[in-house]
């Protein structure tokens, strides 16, 4: 069975009701955007862009692989810029981002010399020079936006620039004309404006008669003394003994406050309400019946204002509670004392202890900070957030209706005139300043703030002043050869304000958001639950500006000009926004993922983000998905195309196929070699050792990336990820909708759920360009509202198939209470009925006998998911094929059998790094299936194509080939050195060895490239017939190589294994071979720490390498043979 798009009347009815749906949404909400790609070719289509043997053969400019240009603080010159871009072109590149950045002196580098500031005249003269040398060559640019990322610079005013929400609190006592100055909350840069002054009427219990003595475990002085946590007041406080760095409570010398009760009492909560900035951290409750002491509370984490524990009820002779670390805002990691403000104990809604007289409380909600965005949720990388929705504990909450809004009470100067009617009042004045992001890794002088993302104005202020002026430069290349702009990374850190954001809240959320403020200073609104539902609403409407002030806007200033843009819209930092939908906006989605590291991102989650991407292009219809590839932080010149190809393959299985290569350092010569670099990135350019055999790997990429940019992927499943404010979608592996192995699925956002998909007359699930699905699949959190549920209730009446949990309540607060009983109702319509299942979805597959798309099996067996994910695929469909890709993810050879959900076609077979097409592989059929037998080398890929009729060739008799060996090369090597730091002579290897054991120094520290030379005789018959191969085994190279038989260039290895076909050169008789072996940099750069500095070798800002670094294996170190392959 094939997912094939067809072709009927179905699809043009289908695509206008959508354009239509869409177009009257967004009438009503501004944030709906679809925006066309630039160019037509840069839609997706079924119809494949040219016939495949012609792309493969010579790929597309749109297929081949780009590179990030860095202009390493400015420092480039004309003749660099047309060296590197001849280079490029030579290499089979299609073209470069050009980026002006810094990151010369990051991570122990030096700094080099300061070129021309972005922008300026001498730097625009520079990128228009760039400009018309792309033209020449035919290379197509990209220009970031900027120099480095998180887009602002020197000309950003405090107005225009990134804001944060901030605020302070007073407790006055009511029933009185106050007339009291407000403390201002912070200002940074002395920039501050108000937002509202509201306040809060603190619940006020009744004390008992509960007779108990109060101490402490130390007092610094008699105004900061035990009792003050009981005086009711939040701005008295006690402070433990300490007042030097290291003094406070740690695990070893734990602080404490401790009750002790005439009788027996009961208690199941205590609160702690702390010295803002000062109070505990960690620690535990401890209780005492008289028999000593025993913890009901462990491994406790403070909140940061009011932290509300409980425990099952106990009847406490005493109770302590126990502090073992402290918050300190001057010495975070040794605090010098604890500082607490108030304490009280309950049992249910009773108090217990409030220290006489009456006690206040208002608790803070849980994760406020994060639920609000002052803090990240999670880690800097695109976590999980789905804890922002647990509501979590606590009382003393006020209604709406409650919250009394002061703001025309307030004078300029912060004083507040008030007739306070009685009881005690929380007054919260909130305000926003700046919220100190800056531009990150700039050039020189290209420092200062970061514009204001959520606000359109400032964007616009930002373009004007820069951007125009540039493209202005290079009129008549727009759209022609300078195609696309860039904005890099978010790395502002949480931002959660804009002027206007209140505005905004009412007219995308319905409702005002006033009464709600004062859970942004963490206070409790109505509950627990709806504090957080507003939340969310909260995060929703940040998400919203985001996507229409900064990207949308972005599209619109880039499309005026005939230019698409790619910026890294979707994180990986955890900013507060729906990627998928930042991303959509795109002409070319882009993400990024990182070579393994050891030391830096060690994760995969941290360093892998191409699902996402691949999940938008392939809802938003866009033809590419396009990443930044091979970065890393710590190596240097460490790495070759053989270590990349694992995580290129990797992110072709998720869906990837545009690489940006990073990084292409631009070095003049003046800097020596290797030359200047950037601190992060795997170097690839023209100063690298092995890049005259570069285009071996660069014209893998470019093959592959081909063949995936053909047609429509195929996937059986949707998952819709919900609206959880932040949304990302990470790792393929971390398999939301739980198909993996065997099925492949796609991500879907609330967007394009509610106003791209329809349903199929067959039942299938439809977006308008083609793509189709068999089952949608829903979150298993609360993360989506009525709006969407109602979408979704219409695709199930249509036929659709939709499976998930079943939700307990909506996800924000718009609507009212007939919203929650809209949303009940469905819910109970939907999975009381059983029309959507609670099954999982591959149980739901298999019920509507949907066969896994991709199979395979080895000789062991195996049969766990992780091994089954150790063979991985990606598959696309066009008019008139099927392609898979298929990877075998382990660095050992392996033997499957690869079963495809096809019939009636023949596979052929197409290797990416030779280019060979075997179009008769041996196969069989099996019901529904095909199935052959693969021999994958470790790491290898192979894409199997499924194109022509049954029967067109007639197949193999076998598909593994017989290998046999008819020689081992024994004959000594004469080694000649190309560089100048090489031995003068040839040197003569009578047996092969790594370069790093030779007695001669100028081999062991030697880096370049090397020819070796020998002869052999071939006295069997030449192979004939395109079965038939003589391969030369290269054994163990290091790093890559290029093979020359008899004068004739046979191409470059660089892959596991090392091998390469002779047979196009081969002779009888003596045949003369030369192998050309380049290593990497580090062992010259080690070497040249044993010369004085004026006699060494290389030059570069990065001098991570000492004598006694351990070398890296270089040379050919074989052992080399002949083999005869046959498939007959």
């Amino acid at each position: 069975m094939t997912t094939r798009s067809p072709h009927s009347a179905f699809w043009s009815i289908f695509t206008a009701a959508v354009l239509t749906a869409g177009c009257a949404q967004a009438g009503q909400e501004r944030t709906t955007h679809f925006i066309e790609p630039v160019r037509a070719y840069l839609s997706a289509s079924l119809e494949p862009m040219m016939s495949l043997e012609e792309g493969w053969r010579n790929p597309p400019r749109i297929a081949r692989t780009r590179v990030y240009w860095w202009w390493l603080n400015g420092n480039v010159t004309k003749k660099a810029i047309t060296d590197d871009l001849e280079a490029l072109k030579d290499k089979g590149y299609g073209g470069a981002l050009l980026f002006d950045a810094g990151g010369d002196t990051q991570r122990g580098g030096k700094p080099v010399p300061a070129g021309p500031l972005f922008a300026s005249p001498e730097w625009t003269k520079l990128f228009k020079h760039a400009v018309e040398q792309a033209a020449r060559l035919d290379l197509e640019l990209g220009l970031n936006i900027q120099s480095g990322w998180n887009l602002g610079g020197p000309l950003v005013p405090l107005e225009h620039a990134s804001k944060k929400l901030t605020y302070a609190e007073t407790t006055l006592q009511g029933g009185r004309d106050i007339a009291v100055k407000l403390p201002q909350p912070e200002a940074k840069e002395g920039y501050y404006r108000d937002v509202a002054v509201v306040a809060v009427p603190l619940k006020v219990h009744d004390a008992t008669e509960t007779k108990a003595s109060l101490a402490a475990s130390s007092t610094q002085n008699p105004s900061h003394q035990a009792a003050r946590v009981a005086d009711g007041d939040l701005n008295t406080f006690w402070v433990s003994q300490g007042i030097t760095p290291g003094g406070g409570p740690s695990p070893q010398a734990p602080q404490w406050l401790e009750l002790r009760f005439e009788e027996a009492t009961p208690v199941d909560r205590v609160q702690i309400t702390a010295r803002p900035g000062y109070g505990p951290k960690q620690g535990r409750i401890e209780i005492s019946t008289g028999q000593g002491w025993k913890p009901v509370r462990e491994n406790l984490a403070f909140q940061q204002k009011t932290s509300e524990i409980t425990f099952d009820a106990v009847d406490a002779k005493a109770l302590r509670v126990v502090f073992t670390g402290a918050d300190d805002p001057r010495h975070p990691d040794a605090p010098r004392n604890v500082q607490v403000a108030e304490l009280a104990l309950f049992q249910g809604d009773q108090p217990v202890f409030s220290g006489g007289g009456t006690k206040t409380s208002s608790t803070q909600l849980s994760q406020f900070k994060k639920k609000a965005y002052y803090e990240y949720p999670g880690g800097f990388t695109a976590a999980p957030a789905w804890h922002l929705l647990e509501p979590g504990g606590g009382s003393a909450a006020c209604a709406p209706a409650e919250v009394v809004d002061l703001s025309e009470h307030l004078s300029g100067d912060g004083q507040l005139t008030w007739s306070a009617p009685e009881g005690t009042w929380q007054i919260i004045r909130l305000g926003y300043t700046y919220s100190g992001s800056h531009v990150s890794t700039s050039s020189g002088e290209w420092v200062g703030r970061c514009i204001d993302y959520l606000d359109a104005g400032a964007f616009d202020f930002y373009w004007d002043e820069v951007v125009e002026p540039l493209l202005a430069e290079v009129k008549p290349h727009l759209g022609k050869t300078l195609n696309f702009l860039h904005d890099d990374s978010w790395e502002l850190g949480p931002i959660n304000w804009t002027p206007k954001l209140p505005e905004a809240f009412a007219e995308r959320r319905g409702y005002d958001i006033t009464p709600w403020l004062p859970v942004l200073a963490g206070h409790i609104v109505e509950s627990p639950e709806a504090s957080t539902r507003f939340l969310n609403d909260f995060r929703a409407t940040l998400a919203d500006l985001i996507h229409e002030n900064k990207y949308v806007q972005f599209s619109r200033r880039a499309h005026q000009h005939g230019l698409g843009i790619h910026p890294e819209s979707g994180g990986p930092h955890a900013g507060p926004f729906d990627a998928m939908r930042n991303l959509g906006v795109s002409d070319i989605p882009m993400g990024e993922f990182w070579n393994r590291n050891n030391r830096h991102r060690v994760k995969d989650s941290q360093r892998f983000f191409v699902k996402q991407t691949s999940s938008v292009a392939h809802i938003y219809g866009r033809r590419l998905s396009m990443a930044e590839a091979f970065t890393t932080i710590g190596p240097h010149w460490e790495r070759s195309p053989r270590m990349l190809k694992h995580d290129f393959d990797r992110a072709v299985c998720e869906g990837h196929n545009l690489t940006v290569w990073h990084t292409y350092d631009s070095s003049p010569e003046e800097m020596g070699l290797p030359g200047q670099a950037y601190f992060a990135g795997t170097h690839g350019n023209n100063r690298v050792t092995w890049w005259p055999m570069i285009n071996g790997f660069i014209d893998y990429m470019n093959r592959v990336q081909f063949m995936m940019q053909q047609g429509l992927s195929v996937s059986d499943v949707l998952y819709f990820k919900g609206e959880n404010i932040p949304g990302f979608v990470r790792l393929k592996r971390d398999d939301p909708a739980g198909v993996l192995p065997g099925y492949d699925y796609d991500v879907i956002d609330k967007l394009s759920l509610l106003h791209r998909l329809a349903v199929a007359p067959d039942g299938a699930l439809a977006l308008p360009h083609g793509v189709r699905y068999r089952v949608l699949a829903l979150p298993a959190h609360d993360t989506y509202d009525l709006p969407a549920l109602e979408k979704i209730a219409e695709l199930v009446e249509a036929g659709a198939t939709v499976c998930g949990p079943r939700p307990e309540k909506r996800y924000g607060l718009i609507g009212d209470a007939a919203a929650d009983q809209r949303f009940a109702e469905l819910v109970e319509h939907l999975w009381g009925s059983g029309q959507i299942s609670t099954l999982p979805t591959r149980e739901i597959l298999e019920q509507k006998q949907i066969e896994p798309d991709f199979t395979w099996e080895e000789r062991e067996v195996q049969t766990s998911k992780d091994h089954f994910l150790t063979v991985d695929y990606f598959h696309r469909t066009t008019t008139d094929a099927d392609l898979y890709y298929v990877v075998n993810r382990l660095n050992v050879p392996r033997r499957i059998t690869a079963s495809f959900r096809q019939k009636g076609r023949q596979p052929e077979l197409w290797d990416p790094v030779s280019a060979r097409i075997t179009p008769n592989p041996a196969y069989k059929r099996a019901g529904e299936r095909t199935e052959l037998e693969l021999a994958l080398p470790p790491e290898a890929s192979v894409l199997v194509v499924f194109r022509k009729p049954e029967g067109t060739h007639t197949p193999r008799s076998v598909n593994i080939p017989e290998v046999s060996e008819l020689l081992t090369l024994s004959k000594p090597w004469e080694v000649s050195f190309q560089s100048p730091w090489g031995p003068q002579s040839p040197v003569t290897f009578d047996a092969l060895t790594c370069w790093t054991r030779h007695p001669n120094e100028k081999v062991k520290f030697y880096s370049g490239i090397a020819d070796y030379k020998t002869s052999f005789d071939f006295d069997e018959r030449l192979p004939s017939g395109p079965d038939r191969q003589i391969l030369l085994d290269l054994g163990e190279v290091r790093e890559v190589a290029r093979v020359l038989l008899n004068g004739r260039d046979l191409g470059v290895v660089w892959s596991t294994p090392a091998r390469i076909d002779l047979a196009p050169a081969l002779k009888t008789g003596t045949n003369q071979l030369t192998v050309q072996v380049a290593n990497n940099w580090p062992n010259r750069m080690i070497g040249d720490q044993h010369l004085p500095e004026d006699q060494r070798y290389t030059r570069s800002n990065f001098q991570k390498f000492r004598k006694n670094s351990p070398l890296q294996a270089s040379g050919l170190i074989g052992p080399v043979k002949l083999l005869r392959v046959n498939t007959e």
